[in-house]
């Protein structure tokens, strides 16, 4: 069955835009879209779809026929829903995912803005790019170690529970260059300056993996220069936490979602419109939800570009 909020607003031709994805109902995304749309004075509604995999082909079926305007696809679908897509620009026909549609009347565009927002994130904030860790093997994964290359980081290591998605991913060298560990085997790599670590698993992941032990975790044993994490619900998440406890440059999934929802508008409308608006209204409605125990500690500074 696809659930939807707001079906109502279908009968306005191109007019409405959504999140695809599983356990997407608390998704920040609406919030700050339907933000920036009464902000820029423009007649749209954003809400979120939550589709079963059986219905995707259905549904983008269904969302071509002049009822959807654009798409933001989150886990588990940003590899999956390529094959349904006509058009790839360059960057995500060579990551292979996809997080931004835009409908025509010529087909389905299909972007990347997840390597967008990961490559100015870390850029902005480090200098020249020494080794970088990505934890995780999905479509996320595979944004950031291409944003990583793009940076020219030395050496870029993808860490997975299964050690064979990490293989795969990093086999396909034309696209990403990067060296695949086995999680027991991470303390155990010859790593020279570790510039950034990029998280791309869902929080609770961290803590199934071990990889924050009390003793000898990776943020004391490789102490980067930067963290970053892309999951936000909640935005206080223990790798966050830690980072900044230890003084550590943090990125959290607030920034990335904002930093990528502002470079989906250059795709969907033209328009280039400033991340940290959106960043402010998830934020109020992040502390709404979750509290303002530790939004101070992660909160990046606002200064940056």
């Amino acid at each position: 069955m696809i659930q939807t909020c707001c079906a109502g607003w279908l009968v306005f031709t191109r007019r409405l835009l959504a999140v695809l994805g599983r356990g997407v109902r608390d998704s920040l995304s609406p919030v700050m879209h339907n933000h920036m749309f009464k902000l820029n004075g423009m007649n749209y509604l954003y809400t979120w779809i939550d589709i079963p995999e059986r219905a995707l082909e259905r549904f983008m079926e269904i969302a071509r026929k002049d009822i959807y305007y654009g798409l933001n696809v989150t886990i588990p679908y940003k590899e999956k829903i390529v094959s349904y897509i006509e058009y790839l620009d360059t960057h995500s026909s060579s990551i292979g995912a996809v997080n931004t549609i835009l409908f025509t009347d010529h087909g389905a565009y299909g972007y990347n803005t997840d390597y967008e927002a990961i490559l100015k994130a870390v850029g902005d904030r480090i200098g020249r790019c020494g080794d970088a860790i990505i934890i995780g093997a999905g479509g996320s994964a595979k944004a950031a170690v291409y944003a990583l290359n793009l940076l020219k980081c030395v050496s870029v290591y993808v860490v997975n529970r299964t050690f064979s998605r990490a293989a795969e991913l990093c086999s396909s060298r034309r696209v990403f260059n990067c060296e695949p560990v086995d999680v027991g085997s991470l303390r155990s790599i010859t790593v020279g300056e570790v510039s950034a670590i990029v998280s791309a698993v869902p929080s609770q992941a961290i803590d199934d993996l071990g990889l924050l032990n009390a003793s000898g975790g990776i943020l004391d044993l490789f102490k980067p220069d930067v963290v970053v994490d892309l999951s936000y619900r909640p935005p206080c998440t223990k790798i966050v936490v830690e980072s900044a406890r230890r003084g550590i440059e943090t990125v959290n999934g607030l920034e990335i979602l904002s930093r990528q929802g502002a470079y989906a508008w250059r795709y969907w409308f033209g328009r280039d419109v400033d991340w940290r608006d959106m960043y402010n209204v998830i934020l109020s409605e992040s502390t709404n939800r979750y509290g303002d125990k530790c939004l101070n500690m992660v909160k990046p500074s606002i200064e940056v570009p």
